[in-house]
């Protein structure tokens, strides 16, 4: 039996809830054992998950220029549809790594472990890894062939806060915003001279010894520009199976077998401020070793009467190349290469028809070109077939500003998602045909929404939702004969 990605199979599915959350988070982790020198700006912590005005971290100290573009939003309140984690509530509750800081924001959810790879992957209100992108610094990260990001290999040490939109996001922010987005935030040095060093051993519910992480920040912060260096690791040695665990031929309980892992990341970055509102950033950030290049340019005006206009062009080129070893015979296939470019063209407008009352409208048109597919096989090289994608998305929203802190909004979004390398080339080693022409799944979520402060520091928010997926991407088995 034979297994392809069908593109003529037109497969619905929807689903309604209820997302309602006091952001007051209590979590809890392994024992941990530290010595940690506390950033030199942080000030009153908060306990909730909320916006940047609600905890003590001077908002200078975010690397603004790599938020990701939040629609209608005014001043410090919470923006539409985002929740973000800021520095101090990481620092608050140990969460050092990505899949545990996600879980405290309601509607999202990861689970450890994953797969065959030992993978920790997220669901953002039911949509997964591949329908919510993830992004560092508003710079989208992706892996060409499959783009199957394993969550726990990012730390949060470097990071000035994440933000996690969830279902509606503009369109100025790129293609495959299909459930959502997540995106981390870096930070940029506030003080003339600042360091920060950070270490931490963990250990499992038996007292045994589980890893370390460690940390180490260096930054200045002058009057026409900024300099900072870091460098963070972090070494798991296993993690702990629970005790209701029975012994399989697979696994013997106890330490989980080959869940041992080490992760390190470099992040350099110089920034010019010639003035109270110009800034011009260079970062470089060490992860994957994958060839994606591209640029992201975004303009707007708000000189049009009662209006915010903004435009985004994002394009990107990925290249990937993969070879098969088979041991049984000592035989190496030769490179084979698959380029495709990614493009999207948005526009946004916000009109403020009250100071109480925005309508936002966004479109983008997205267009996946498959440049190369090679393929081996029968002692041969060849070239694939392949086609074009092109998708629209379109958004909306209504915000109403009811008092100085309080918001409710409406707000719809028609996303897409293209296919990746792997759902339209990829064999499975024999054991599915490719489907280059498969077409990209889409989305409708509609959402009814409330904000408001509570009190100092704590963000209540409360919200219906429905989603509704068309042309979901799944596998269909196919019997020959």
């Amino acid at each position: 039996m034979a297994r392809k990605r069908k593109q003529g199979a037109r497969l619905r599915q929807s689903a309604s809830a209820v997302s309602a959350g006091f952001l007051l988070a209590l979590g809890a982790t392994p024992l941990q054992a530290s010595a940690q020198t506390p950033p030199a700006s942080a000030g009153a912590k908060a306990q909730g998950v909320g916006s940047k005005a609600a905890s003590g971290v001077p908002e200078n100290q975010v690397f603004t220029l790599g938020e990701i573009t939040v629609s209608a939003q005014r001043g410090d309140e919470p923006p539409l549809g985002t929740s973000t984690l800021d520095r101090e509530q990481l620092w608050d509750f140990t969460r050092e790594a990505l899949p545990e800081a996600l879980n405290i924001i309601p509607g999202v959810a990861t689970t450890t472990g994953s797969g065959s790879r030992n993978e920790s992957v997220i669901s953002v209100r039911g949509f997964d890894r591949l329908q919510v992108p993830l992004l560092m610094d508003g710079i989208r990260l992706y892996l060409p062939a499959d783009n199957r990001i394993d969550f726990d290999r990012f730390l949060t040490l470097d990071l000035s806060e994440i933000q996690v939109s969830k279902g509606y996001i503009s369109v100025l922010n790129g293609p495959d915003g299909m459930g959502g987005a997540i995106n981390l935030v870096t930070r940029k040095p506030v003080k003339p001279f600042e360091a920060e060093v950070r270490a931490s051993a963990s250990f499992g519910n038996d007292g045994k010894y589980s890893g370390n992480t460690g940390y180490v920040n260096v930054g200045s912060r002058q009057e026409k520009y900024y300099l900072q260096a870091s460098i963070e690791q972090r070494d798991m040695d296993h993690w702990r199976l629970s005790k209701d665990f029975r012994p399989t031929v697979a696994e013997d309980g106890g330490d989980r077998d080959h869940t041992s892992k080490k992760d390190w990341r470099v992040n350099l970055k110089a920034g010019i401020t010639p003035n109270a509102t110009d800034e011009y950033s260079l970062n470089f950030v060490s992860y994957y070793d994958d060839n994606a290049k591209g640029v992201n340019v975004e303009f707007g005006t708000d000189h049009l009467p009662q209006q915010t206009l903004k435009a985004a062009f994002h394009f990107r080129r990925d290249d990937h190349k993969e070879r098969q070893y088979t041991a049984a015979t000592n035989f190496m296939e030769p490179w084979q290469k698959t380029v495709e470019d990614t493009v999207s063209l948005a526009l946004e407008d916000t009109w403020h028809i009250t100071p109480e009352f925005d309508l936002v409208g966004g479109i983008s048109r997205d267009a996946r070109l498959s440049r190369d597919a090679e393929e081996y096989a029968n002692n041969r090289l060849f070239d694939q077939p392949t086609a074009n994608s092109y998708a629209t998305n379109y958004q909306a929203a209504g915000i109403y500003r009811y008092s100085n802190s309080g918001k409710a909004h409406l707000s719809i979004s028609d996303r897409t998602r293209f296919p990746t390398m792997f759902e339209r080339f990829s064999s499975r080693f024999g054991g599915a045909l490719s489907n280059p022409w498969l077409k990209p799944e889409r989305a409708t979520n509609i959402e009814i929404g409330i904000s408001d402060r509570l009190l100092p520091g704590v963000l209540g928010e409360a919200a219906i939702f429905h989603s509704k997926i068309k042309d979901s991407i799944q596998s269909v088995p196919i019997v020959f004969g």
